[in-house]
């Protein structure tokens, strides 16, 4: 009679248990790299919006604005309407008849409960002229939701031009 091939119970119960130690460990560290990559995807979205923008406006020679918006169809203003973490939508006056908005992008809610909130300036809108400069500059903090003081910091120039700031573990504000 030959010898039967398989894993022995404690064989198997080994494995299991040098898999769940494995598991154990990796599952946090891959939820930190989901909230980061989140982060970061969420920045990008919003500084390529943002020269999105500063490039229309220069290509119509028209002031392009981008603000926050619920509704994806017109600008949300107001406090206690809640923040740009809503979404927002790039307008522009429309070329063939002033005074006219159109819709020239739009940008869902952000996703995984972060919020994005502006400073004095930049609590609504953020305003391009024909020359791709801002008349509305200040700070859009984008904070993580499940990471205290974990936040990108888009700072936009009076020149129109954005930048990030990454503050990790070290961001003010966010909690």
């Amino acid at each position: 009679m030959g010898r039967e091939r398989g894993f022995t119970l404690l064989e198997l119960l080994v494995t299991i248990a040098v898999a769940a130690i494995l598991l154990g460990i990796g599952i946090p560290s891959l939820q930190t790299t989901i909230a980061s990559n989140r982060l970061a995807a969420q920045t990008n979205a919003l500084i390529s919006t943002l020269a999105f923008a500063r490039t229309e406006a220069m290509k119509r020679g028209a002031q392009v604005v981008v603000c926050r918006s619920k509704t994806g169809t017109s600008c949300t203003t107001g406090s206690g309407t809640g923040g740009w973490e809503q979404g927002w939508i790039v307008t522009a006056d429309s070329l063939g008849s002033p005074g006219t908005t159109e819709v020239l992008a739009t940008q869902a809610a952000l996703a995984g409960g972060n919020t994005l909130t502006g400073d004095n300036n930049l609590s609504n809108r953020v305003t391009y002229t024909a020359q791709g400069m801002s008349t509305t500059f200040g700070t859009l903090s984008l904070c993580d939701a499940k990471r205290a003081g974990y936040k990108r910091e888009i700072i936009i120039a009076s020149t129109g031009r954005a930048r990030v700031e990454r503050l990790d573990g070290n961001g003010s504000g966010c909690e």
